[in-house]
């Protein structure tokens, strides 16, 4: 139950940035919940045909990403300024703690939901590696993104929500493209709607596990309603849900994304060892 209000949490707040960008950049005439419905029904879609719809685009997901990202530090080359990043270290110790913390809940920690789609892959023998890759490049990503913040804006970066959409800016091409922020904007709608197609399928098959159902071809449609109204609650104001982030989110992140796996793993061996010395089959572990 715990495992699935996280997902569906993480659902609405997911569901809530996609639409909130889409609207700023894209859309900004168009009612912010019509867009959600829009969006949902989209994962939803994809959930319904199952985790390999879902994780179908992934690769290109990424490397749409990195030639993006590439174009972003080709363009803002000549504003880029190593004296962005003096002085180091000046912050205190704690600060510097809690912003490990935090990285370590909001966003790699979140990562716990592929635990619902291990079971579906086939090859399980590269399993691992998948995995780590995977994760790997994700930091190396997220490390280079931030890194050309940093060199582009300076200290301009604590002032921005988004402040790799400030980044891109102040690319320039020529005087006859312009707008290429929407470029940055199109990737990063992208990065979130496969992210919310993973979190949606975990939300689905979790739920289906838990009531036994056999058939959730109708389920993610539902909950995907259910997130639009969600997310109105979760979230209704932008500041305050940037400082609840900052503060007390990473605190009940790090029990559901550490504690909670480890007591899932502890309570399976348990139960294996039980179960072998009864002579019984100790099967898999369920996700």
């Amino acid at each position: 139950a715990v495992y699935l209000w996280f997902f569906m949490t993480l659902c609405a707040l997911t569901l809530t940035d996609v639409s909130r960008l889409v609207n700023l950049t894209l859309l900004p005439e168009t009612p912010l919940n019509f867009i959600k419905l829009l969006i949902v029904l989209v994962a939803a879609w994809s959930v319904k045909f199952g985790p390999e719809s879902v994780t179908r685009y992934g690769t290109a997901v990424v490397f749409i990403s990195v030639l993006i990202k590439l174009v972003g530090i080709s363009f803002t080359f000549n504003r880029i300024s190593i004296e962005h990043f003096l002085p180091l270290f000046e912050a205190p110790a704690h600060t510097f703690v809690r912003g490990i913390h935090t990285a370590m809940t909001i966003p790699f920690g979140e990562t716990v939901v592929f635990l619902m789609l291990m079971p579906a892959v086939k090859d399980q023998e590269n399993l691992y590696k998948s995995l780590l890759g995977g994760f790997l490049t994700g930091a190396l990503l997220l490390i280079t993104t931030v890194l050309h913040d940093i060199a582009t804006l300076g200290h301009l970066a604590h002032y921005f929500v988004i402040p790799s959409f400030e980044t891109f800016r102040l690319l320039t091409v020529s005087r006859s493209i312009g707008r290429i922020d929407i470029l940055f904007a199109t990737g990063l709608v992208l990065q979130v709607l496969f992210r919310l197609g993973i979190l949606m399928y975990g939300a689905t098959a979790g739920l289906a596990q838990m009531f036994k159902l056999k058939d959730y071809s109708t389920l993610p449609a539902i909950l995907g309603v259910f997130f639009v109204m969600y997310s109105t609650i979760v979230v209704t104001d932008v500041i305050e849900h940037l400082s609840i982030a900052s503060t007390f989110v990473p605190w009940v992140w790090s029990f559901i994304e550490h504690f909670l796996p480890v007591v899932t793993a502890v309570v399976y061996l348990i139960k294996k060892s039980i179960k072998l010395k009864k002579g019984q089959p100790a099967g898999v572990m369920p996700t």
